[in-house]
C-alpha cells in the first residue's frame, strides 16, 4: 500500500469534510488501482461521502493527470 493510499484511508476514518490530495510525482499503476479501489468502496459505505479534492504539481505525465482528474471527478472534488 502506498503512502498516499494510507493517507487517504486514515483521512476517511476521522471526521473530515473533504480532503485535499496533492501530488507532485507519478505514481505507479496499482497504487492507483488500490487507491481508486479504497475511494469508491469508502464513499458508498459513508452516510455522507466526502469531497476529495487534487492539486497537481510539476506533473507532466499525461497518465498520471488524467488519473488525478478521475478521482477528483469520481469524489466530488
Amino acid at each position: 500500500m502506498s503512502a498516499t493510499c494510507e493517507a487517504m484511508l486514515k483521512a476517511f476514518n476521522n471526521a473530515v469534510h473533504s480532503i485535499y490530495l496533492i501530488s507532485e510525482g507519478i505514481s505507479s499503476d496499482s497504487a492507483r488501482e488500490m487507491l481508486r479501489d479504497n475511494i469508491v468502496k469508502t464513499r458508498l459505505s459513508s452516510k455522507a461521502p466526502i469531497p476529495i479534492h487534487v492539486v497537481s504539481l510539476f506533473c507532466h505525465n499525461n497518465d498520471t493527470e488524467t488519473f488525478l482528474q478521475s478521482i477528483a471527478q469520481t469524489a466530488d472534488g
